[in-house]
This record gives structure tokens, sequence and C-alpha cells, in this order.
């Protein structure tokens, strides 16, 4: 059976023929428009969180600064009492502690140093210790303490309850191993206090051990000298001092309005 189509048919045919066609071709390239706005939006959310994340972090900067300054603040006076790596390092190192030896004993006469020796400056480990009065606790002195007066320490061994200490913490140390020659015996004990006072008192130094001997070489040519009426360059004690001196890299609040520069920058990046 054989159907023919009117020209109205025919028309409305090649109408719809058209629009499909046009529908199509209007998808085609609609569809990757559309999926690249799509992506270009999900783009544009990454970068502004991505904002707000730095954003975040440059409100936050001044608090940080401003507690670090106060946290360098806090270690001022603690740390004055190392000797300070940024300014002593490599020759300059040596160079600062000879000089702090030689003005230590400046004062001391017969004290005549002959020669100043280092160990290399590597981390040293330094523990905290903690001094407590001896008590004698017992149960009945305990329950008469109803108002709680006994000194603190006396409760600490008590109760088996003393403070934690600090972990150990580690910072630069040498070894120093300082020659002399002296006249006198009491030079030796001068010097031995001198270093002990400025350990206490100004740096962070310790004397590992003090050697002298007596020279009788020196002595007999002191007695030479002086019967001649001259003087001898021979000492009559001879020995050496070996300190341990410790330093740090001071926390300088200077450095926080500085930009960070070379290699730490790049790894920071």
């Amino acid at each position: 059976m054989t159907m023919k189509l009117s020209r109205r048919d025919k028309i409305i045919f090649l109408i719809l023929v058209v629009a499909a066609v046009l529908i199509a071709g209007g998808l085609l390239l609609v569809k990757p428009k559309y999926e690249e706005s799509q992506a270009s939006q999900v783009r544009l959310e990454q970068k502004e969180a991505e904002r707000k994340e730095v954003e975040d972090k440059i409100a936050t900067l001044e608090p940080l600064k401003e507690r670090l300054k106060n946290d360098g603040e806090s270690v001022q006076e603690a740390q004055e009492i190392f000797i300070d790596q940024r300014e002593a390092e490599g020759v300059e190192w040596t160079y600062e502690i000879s000089n702090y030896i030689k003005a230590m004993f400046a004062e001391v006469d017969d004290m005549n140093i002959t020669g100043i020796s280092f160990s290399d400056l590597s981390p040293t480990q330094l523990s905290q210790y903690a001094r407590y009065e001896s008590y004698s606790p017992y149960p009945m002195m305990v329950n008469a303490d109803v108002a709680r007066k006994l000194p603190q320490e006396f409760y600490y061994g008590y109760e088996n309850t003393f403070p934690a200490l600090n972990p150990d913490v580690a910072v630069g140390g040498t070894v120093v191993t300082v020659k002399y020659g002296c006249d006198e015996f009491d030079t030796i004990l001068q010097c031995i206090q001198i270093v002990a006072d400025h350990g206490k008192n100004d740096k962070a130094i310790y004397l590992q051990t003090a050697e002298g001997k007596f020279n009788i070489d020196g002595v007999v040519e002191n007695i030479k000298a002086a019967m001649e009426g001259g003087e001898s360059d021979e000492p009559a004690y001879t020995g050496e001092l070996v300190i341990n001196f410790y330093t740090l890299r001071h926390m300088n609040t200077d450095d926080l309005d500085e930009p960070v520069a070379g290699g730490a920058q790049e790894n920071a990046e």
C-alpha cells in the first residue's frame, strides 16, 4: 500500500527534520561550553577558598608576631648568660672566647697565659636540677598539721609528689683548655674562684678541671735570677684550666620585621 504525502505534510516533515538538526547541532555546541563553564565555576570556587585561607593566615600574622615578640622578650634575661653565637661563629667564636678568658684573668698579675686551645663547638645537653630541704616526715606529724602549715617540701617527700623536672635542652658547647704559668700557688686558687664567680654571675661557663704542677726548674731559675739581681721568666707553677663554655644563638625580636632570606624562604614556599 503506497502512502502519498501531501504538500502540506512534506513541508511539516522538512520543518521537523531541520528542527531536529538544529537542536542536535545546538546540543553539540552548547554542551562543551556548559561543561567548560561548570569547570570554570569549580576552579573559581577553589581559588576563592585559597584566597580565604591566605586572608585568614594574614589576619593571624600580626597577633603571631606580637606573641613571638613577647616570648622573645621573656627570654632576654635568661639567654644573656650564654655567649651569643649569632655574634661568635667560626673564627669569631674562638676570638670571642679568647678575649673573654684574657679579660677574666686580667687583674691577676701573676697569671701568665701561655696557650688557649678549643674543642669543636657541638650540641651539649643541659639538665635541670632541683634542691629541696630534707625532712623526716611521719604520720603523726602530718595528722597534727591540720592547717597544712608545714613546708611544701615536707609534703613532697611524704606524698612522693616532687614536681617533674623540665626535659633536657641542647645548647652549643665547647671545651677550652687554658695553659698557664705562675709563681704563687694562691694564684691558681684565685683563678679557680674567678671562673666560679663568672659562671655564677656572668656567663654560662663551668670549670671542668684545674691542674697545677710545681716546676722545680722554674724555682731554681728564680733563685738564680734573684741572686744575680734580675728576674726569671720561668714560672714556679705550670698547669691547665679546662673550662666548659656554653652558647646560644640569641633570639632577636628585631628579626620579626625582617624578610625571610635565602634557603629558609625557598623551603617555606
